[in-house]
């Protein structure tokens, strides 16, 4: 949770944005004709210009912790070699985490940190934040600047 000041007498409001962890996997170039984007429930297959093939991701509360497991690895090795045989003798050559800042409903909070007056919040986008960045940052701007927003910035206020 991040938190911050509320008044001049340091009590604290927590914001609840959580980090989530996400494993992912990527195969070294392989024959795979015609490889496509899957996105299948919480899992992906992203086929790279270089022939790569990325596959993602697990969804888990582990705190701050981006630890990798064997069993994450496991798991979406054997969902890409399900949609992809072809991959089923090569092994994948990388294998990371990232930690994604979520809200507790994966709507981002972009507003004003009220009462200040000189804090605002575009934060918690959890998974869609590289494909939210334009919009959130045009309301953002809107916000800063005292400009009448062409979105609706009631569903991103930090009190729903």
């Amino acid at each position: 949770m991040i938190s911050y000041l509320i008044s001049k007498n340091i009590s604290k409001e927590k914001i609840p944005i959580r980090p989530v962890k996400g494993q992912m996997i990527c195969f070294p170039p392989s024959d795979i004709p015609n490889p496509c984007m899957v996105m299948d429930e919480d899992r992906y297959i992203i086929p790279r210009k270089d022939g790569r093939i990325v596959v993602g991701s697990t969804r888990e509360n582990t705190g701050f912790d981006a630890s990798t497991t064997e069993s994450a690895f496991a798991e979406l090795r054997d969902f890409a070699r399900q949609l992809y045989p072809a991959l089923a003798n090569v092994e994948p050559d990388a294998h990371w985490a990232g930690l994604r800042p979520s809200s507790p409903d994966s709507i981002p909070y972009i507003c004003r940190a009220e009462p200040f007056t000189n804090l605002s919040l575009n934060a918690g986008h959890y998974r869609n934040g590289i494909v939210t960045a334009p919009a959130s940052a045009t309301l953002m701007a809107d916000i800063v600047l005292n400009r009448t927003a062409n979105i609706d910035s009631t569903p991103y206020q930090l009190v729903r």
